[in-house]
């Protein structure tokens, strides 16, 4: 890797570093406010310490993502493969998501066979599957429901989310997995425009890819394929 691009993975690395141990801290408090750790809020100020708890968290994934990005350009970034099961990773992302969709009040299913099995790293599937989800649901409108399915396909298995959300143009359906691209969703806050890209890096880096089912106001359905294996007994 040339001199220039290892000093700017540095630069972001440290730069990560720094950020992350104040904002932990603004997180922390902040979750203990709302817990009422400090006593009772009145309705107003849990208003305002949930809004600082929400920009704090997408903070924290931005500079994931910022990192993510940086390493996976660097090739610096370290997978930890092997046999995983489908179904129980995906119910750890869908646990992430349900405080998310419970604002809306959505519904989230894992129709996963519990014997699918595939070659991963465990932390970035969840991750990806993270990432698609929080879109998923964002997009979706309230009271709707969000379908997290697998299939096999030879060698590989391809899992799908589905959403009923404003969809996406055909168009779009490329430049999304690009970096810093995010489409605006009506009544929602845009995203950083890295989740996408993120995980179709990670995807091809686990030797899958990546890709978009959907139609402008007929909601999209992100799939993505990994090696099978076998589920070990």
């Amino acid at each position: 890797m040339p001199e220039a691009e290892n000093r700017h993975f540095r630069f972001l690395a440290d730069l990560s570093h720094e950020v992350r141990s104040p904002l932990n801290a603004i997180i922390g408090f902040s979750e203990l406010l709302t817990d009422g750790v400090f006593g009772d809020l009145t309705d107003e100020q849990q208003a305002v310490v949930r809004d600082i708890l929400a920009a704090g968290n997408h903070l924290l994934r931005l500079i994931s993502d910022v990192l993510d990005i940086s390493k996976i350009h660097a090739d610096k970034l370290d997978l930890q493969l092997e046999v995983l099961p489908v179904a129980a990773v995906a119910e750890q992302a869908l646990t992430v998501a349900r405080a998310q969709a419970h604002e809306k009040n959505l519904t989230l299913r894992n129709e996963i066979p519990t014997e699918f099995a595939v070659w991963a790293d465990e932390r970035r599937l969840t991750q990806i599957l993270c990432n698609i989800l929080s879109n998923a649901v964002r997009c979706s409108p309230e009271t709707s429901e969000v379908l997290l399915t697998a299939q096999t396909e030879g060698d590989y298995v391809r899992l799908s989310v589905q959403d009923h959300g404003c969809g996406i143009a055909p168009e779009d359906h490329e430049r999304i997995f690009d970096d810093f691209v995010a489409l605006p969703t009506p009544g929602e806050s845009t995203g950083t425009g890295l989740g996408l890209a993120v995980s179709k890096r990670l995807v091809e880096l686990m030797g899958g890819t990546i890709s978009v089912n959907s139609e402008k106001g007929q909601g999209a359905t992100f799939s993505f394929t990994l090696p099978r294996r076998e589920r070990p007994e």
